[in-house]
């Protein structure tokens, strides 16, 4: 008996270097179910799953080159476990679910092990007698044991078994997971007609048993034998209709659309010409040559997309006047990629065809080191950086050492579920499983658990218990086990009810406010319906075209906002008719060089690896990137004069020149920031280290300008309090259950229904019936503020206690353009998400920020290129600015903030002459009413939370008020949800959402400057027909 690892060898797992394999489904049909190398159909639905620590998919595949064939299942059709082995002398031949042939040389004592190289599978003697073994390499090896041909088991390499069990008619009766489940097909004569899911009953001495507990499937036949209709669990049934000679016609879905097909020739050999629906949103034809090469695919209202071969394979794949050439190798792996711009981007492959090393046009290279077992050693990065991996006996990666030096431990049970992580620090985390491997108990660095229940029939997390004991529910309702309930930590309920197609039909938030949805047959969203606490309603329309791109959208005071596409479905104007239109050009490689936005225009220029190397600002002003090998930024120029200069090691940032201050960076173990010191010319001016406990969580920071801070959390990570050393002042809070903060020892409610703040010490606050805060009254006698919304429930108006009148307005987008305050207008220009400039009656400023963040790195003040003037951004661990210095290094602006962000006691002293709107990531503080806008949304750093509640609804979290899970370590540069900074750049973007719905309103986003190209780590493991726009997979970066 071989080792699994052993009979494996031969192809590399890893993802870094991917195997080409004998085409399947997916690879060959390009998104749609006609197969662009022979025009047959090539459908396949999954019918049901038995679930376990070795999980099934009972799939049903139909395909047009078997019709002749009947499996059990009618002509054409066949399922996962319809496979054999037939024994011919000195030949086995593996007849696949696909009923695709692959011979292999018959395995004997003496060479009991033989492999076919270009399906990746080898065949080798079991132990038991006449025990043949097949195995399939991936990324999760299997192994199928047939014995006399008939399969009788699969396992994977860690010995978990699946059981087949036969009937007395030696057909397929039972899927047997050793774990008291089952899969029972059921049949008439010899098709199958159902297959249940079943629970092994124990019963002490009494009788054990099989119980059904669902029909996950029944399928009807027609006196032709051919398979009619196949019903699943809930009754929806899926209609089929064929030719005399089986070759399917129509498809009729379970919501009453069809699917259709046209052909060309007849019975196996028949070649699809025409793919359409009932529905006019769909419709693909298909052009073939003389030899079987699809050579056009044409679909409505896009370009043409054509092929053209040399030895089988594309050898340019034109788009628009975009030119993309790749040359291969013997083996099919791509050796060399050249772009429209003429880049050449190479490919280095041992014997074995394992990546060896990629160079990229600025000549930087990565290379990797790899064991016998197709496991990676050695990976060094385009900087030169080096990072290690190392493995057990059964190839998993039990250490991990990184480019700097930090090295994460991994510890595995025996069916390979990860059960702890040992981080850099020596911290530790765990977790635990029940045996269908879902996580029980999940225990952070500091021992505290969460621990997990499941529902016992569906194995989906029924409740999560904190570590505090609060804890979440879930209601799982709907025929495909879709979440339809959640009840909070204070027992409000958030329902999801969904059409028969699984789409979100309506939802209904924690303080009982719904929105509905409708669709076209296509699934995409018609119609928006938002319904206020009075019944009142708020209709969005959308108009889209058959490629379902947004054309128009229908506000609900009846405004209309146009979107409009090149022929290549790339976004070039949106106007939402209220004077400021927006268009967009590109260059030959979809990226975008020029943005009009009313009276400013951007243009954007790149280097040869698809990095950002020049921006026009609006004011004429240039800013210019330069990068290392590799794709380290070095430094960035202003009009020609140097900006500030970079230094970085392993993607960390070490030191950092502005005008004449030098800033110096070091960080811990996990690549936290652990001190930023401000020097000028070798004198040290000030400084400011930070300490985390072990959880993560920010504990102080020693600043030598502001006195140290000193913070302390719940069990749930909320920050609890912050002490300020100097001036010995305090800072206090609570949380109700929900998340939602409250002052501590202060009056007030405990618990927020709904998530709605009503009253906070001496403030009251109301909403209106969409839940958008539009009054605070504060003190005796009160003091009112008053919030206007528009009908995409955006801020519009602030009228405040002194009687000023405040107005904003948004683009299409919903960025701020302008807002009014007494009369006097600003207007702002953006870069996708990030604010770019702003321009008022008496001042021009620009912004520039850290490349691919919202972390600010200099404000120019004046506007033009004789004018503009740059202050530099001292930020904190978190990119919120704490110093604005000239270029000789003196201090024009400073702040000292509460815990949540609010600016405390401004200083008017004559060293600050100017002012500084940033604050937290992605927040600008508008000095007429203390609010922060931050993009989506507008926050309040009095209470910490937003006005109205999260656009993106449960995709940004269960709460939609809240800012993030605590401010100390978090940041939401957009405003929709909480994000949490990645380990070595603090402050940046890694989503925080907790919700698991979110409807598609297919608006596009704001076109911005690319990131760096991506460039795939080997070939490409798509057949060479189906590369497609990108025409490589996006897996590295140079960046």
């Amino acid at each position: 008996m071989f080792d699994p690892q052993e009979v494996l060898a031969f192809p590399t797992s890893s993802p870094l270097t991917r195997v080409h394999r004998t085409e399947t489904v997916e690879r060959t049909t390009h998104s749609c179910p006609v197969s662009m190398v022979t025009g047959e159909v090539l459908l396949t639905l999954t019918d049901g799953t038995l679930d376990g620590v070795l999980p099934f998919d009972f799939t049903r595949l139909y395909r047009t080159s078997a019709v002749e064939l009947d499996s059990g299942l009618g002509f054409g059709w066949s399922h996962s476990l319809s496979q054999h082995l037939e024994l011919h002398g000195e030949q086995v031949l593996w007849i696949d679910p696909e009923n695709r042939r692959t011979p292999f040389p018959r395995p004997t004592a003496a060479r009991p092990l033989t492999h076919n190289s270009l399906s990746q599978a080898a065949v080798y003697l079991g132990e038991a007698p006449d025990e043949l073994i097949l195995a399939l390499a991936g990324d999760v090896a299997r192994f199928y044991h047939f014995r006399d041909g008939r399969l009788g088991a699969i396992s994977d390499a860690y010995g978990n078994r699946l059981t087949i069990q036969r009937d007395h008619f030696d057909r397929i009766q039972r899927l047997d997971n050793g774990a008291d489940r089952a899969l029972l097909l059921r049949y008439d004569l010899k098709h199958l007609v159902a297959v249940d899911y079943q629970v092994f009953q124990r019963r002490g001495s009494e009788a054990q048993t099989w119980r059904t507990e669902q029909t996950l499937v029944s399928y009807r036949y027609d006196a032709r034998q051919r398979l009619i209709e196949a019903t699943n669990a809930a009754g929806e049934s899926e209609r089929y209709d064929y030719d005399e000679q089986h070759v399917i016609l129509q498809r009729q879905l379970a919501g009453g659309a069809s699917v259709f097909w046209a052909w060309e020739r007849s019975g196996k050999a028949a070649r699809c010409i025409r793919y359409w629906a009932s529905f006019a949103q769909m419709e693909v034809r298909y052009i073939w040559d003389d030899q079987g090469h699809l050579i056009a695919l044409l679909a409505p209202d896009e370009a043409p997309m054509s092929y053209e071969y040399r030895h089988g394979f594309p050898h340019t794949r034109p788009h628009s006047q975009a030119r993309w050439s790749y040359r291969r190798n013997a083996q099919g792996d791509i050796t060399a990629v050249t772009d429209p711009d003429g880049q050449i981007t190479r490919y280095f492959y041992d014997p074995q065809g394992r990546l060896l090393t990629i160079r990229f046009p600025d000549q930087s290279s990565h290379q990797f080191v790899w064991n016998a077992l197709g496991q990676l050693l050695e990976e060094t990065l385009p900087d030169g950086a080096l990072r290690t991996f190392s493995y057990d006996a059964l190839g998993r990666r039990i250490t991990q050492q990184d480019e700097h030096g930090a090295i994460t431990g991994y510890e595995w049970d025996a069916v390979g579920r990860l059960t702890q992580t040992t981080l850099p620090t020596g911290a530790r985390r765990a977790w635990r499983y029940n045996a269908y491997s879902q996580v029980t108990a999940k225990t952070d660095e500091l021992g505290r658990v969460t621990r997990y229940e499941y529902t016992d029939d569906l194995h989906l997390v029924s409740r999560r218990i904190n570590p505090d004991g609060s804890a979440l529910k879930y209601r799982y309702d709907h025929v495909h086990l879709l979440l339809s309930e959640i009840d909070n930590e204070v027992g409000d309920t958030y329902r999801l009810d969904y059409t028969p197609g699984g789409l979100i039909r309506q939802e209904t938030g924690f303080d009982g406010r719904r929105t509905a949805y409708s669709y076209d047959f296509n699934g995409q969203l018609m119609e928006k319906t938002e319904f206020g606490d009075d019944g009142s309603q708020l209709v969005t329309g959308y108009q889209r075209d058959s490629a379902g791109r947004l054309l128009v959208k229908t506000l609900p005071d009846g405004l209309k906002v146009e979107y409009r596409y090149d022929n290549f479905g790339q976004l070039i104007s949106v106007d939402d008719g209220q004077g400021r239109p927006l268009e967009f050009e590109y260059d030959s490689q979809g990226r975008l060089i020029t943005e009009h936005q009313g009276s400013g225009t951007l243009r954007y220029g790149y280097d040869p690896c698809g990095r950002l190397k020049r921006i026009h600002l609006p004011d004429a002003c240039v800013l210019v990137y330069h990068h290392a090998k590799g794709g380290a930024l070095t430094a960035i120029d202003l009009n020609g004069t140097r900006l500030t200069s970079h230094r970085f090691v392993g993607r960390r940032e070490q030191q950092r020149q502005q005008g004449l201050l030098l800033s110096d960076y070091a960080y811990d173990e996990q690549g936290r920031l652990q001190a930023h010191a401000v020097s000028q010319k070798q004198r040290p001016l000030y400084h400011r280290e930070y300490a985390y406990s072990t959880k993560g969580n920010l504990l102080q920071i020693a600043d030598s300008r502001h006195g140290s801070r000193r913070y302390q959390y719940d069990a749930l990570d909320r920050l609890t309090g912050v002490r300020h050393a100097r001036d010995q002042s305090t800072e206090n809070f609570t949380h109700d259950p929900a998340g939602n903060l409250l002052i501590h020892d202060r009056p007030g409610p405990r618990v927020l229904q709904g998530n709605r703040l009503r009253r906070r010490c001496d403030s009251h606050y109301d909403y209106d019936v969409f839940g958008n805060l539009i009054r605070e009254c504060r003190g005796m006698p009160p003091q009112v503020t008053e919030y206007t919304y528009d009908s995409q429930h955006r801020l519009i108006g602030v009228s405040t206690p002194d009687g000023r009148s405040v107005s904003y307005r948004y683009d299409a987008f919903g960025r701020r353009i302008r807002k009014t305050v007494d009369g006097q207008i600003t207007q702002f220009f953006w870069q996708g998400d990030q604010l770019i400039a702003e321009s008022g009656p008496r001042h021009y400023r620009s912004y520039v920020y850290e490349p691919d963040t919202l972390r600010p790195l200099a404000l120019l003040d004046g506007k033009g290129r004789a004018d503009a003037c740059p202050f530099y951004y001292q930020l904190d661990h978190l990119g919120t600015p704490q110093e604005l210095t000239s270029y000789a290094g003196a201090i024009v602006w400073s702040a000292k903030y509460t815990a949540h962000g609010k600016r405390r006691e401004p200083s008017h002293s004559d060293d600050e002459r100017l002012e500084q709107p940033l604050r937290f990531q992605g927040q600008y503080f508008d000095a007429e009413s203390g609010l922060h806008y931050n993009r989506h949304r507008y926050y309040h750093p009095d209470i910490g939370r937003y006005l109205t509640q999260d656009p993106v609804k449960l995709a940004g979290g269960l709460n939609p008020y809240r800012y993030t899970r605590n401010p100390t370590g978090w940041v939401s540069p957009s405003g929709l949800g909480g994000n949490c900074p990645q380990a070595n750049k603090p402050g940046c973007l890694a989503t925080d959402r907790e919700g698991v719905a979110k409807v598609d309103e297919g608006e596009p986003d704001a076109p911005a400057p690319k990131p760096p190209n991506k460039y795939l780590y080997r070939g490409d493991s798509r057949k060479p027909w189906e590369i497609d726009e990108t025409a490589i997979e996006p897996i590295g970066s140079t960046a």
